[in-house]
């Protein structure tokens, strides 16, 4: 009787919690203008692959803080469960150590914003299926950024200018 009972406890438990099935994958994102490849932390949610094949998803591009990596957010924090949530494509570019994502006047090789404001976006809506950014740009409200420490100077750079 003591088994049932902790069976049916442990089913209980199990469709009580919410079920966060989203899936999180590193891509390596070529960059011509800095002439290398760069990863990206790329949170899916679970509807996209169970649900309709042919539906597009809004992306947020998420930006990590100075010192930081592609990786600081899915690994500090349980940003996975918003792509579940709302229906979202998480992306997380890195943006250099401490680039600020900026394109450097100074050097050739740290060229940030236009790896994260064009060359990331345009990858991502290339091999994922998103609403395009060149269909619905930042004043429309489709072209969402957050970002953490340092990376609010970028971020609010590259909202106006993107």
């Amino acid at each position: 009787m003591a088994i049932v009972r902790a069976c049916w406890f442990v089913l209980a438990l199990l469709l009580s919690a919410p079920v966060w099935a989203y899936q999180t994958r590193v891509v390596s994102i070529p960059s011509a203008a800095m002439q290398r490849s760069f990863d990206a932390t790329v949170v899916l949610p679970d509807d996209y692959a169970r649900g309709n094949h042919a539906a597009r998803f809004p992306v947020i591009y998420v930006l990590h803080g100075s010192g930081g990596s592609y990786a600081d957010w899915t690994s500090n924090t349980r940003i996975g469960k918003l792509a579940d949530r709302y229906h979202v494509v998480l992306v997380m570019p890195d943006g250099g150590h401490e680039s600020w994502y900026i394109d450097s006047p100074f050097d050739r090789g740290s060229r940030y914003e236009t790896y994260v404001g064009s060359e990331v976006v345009s990858y991502i809506d290339t091999h994922f299926r998103t609403i395009a950014a060149r269909d619905h740009g930042f004043e429309h409200g489709r072209f969402r950024r957050a970002a953490h420490r340092a990376g609010p100077a970028g971020d609010v750079r590259r909202g106006r200018q993107h």
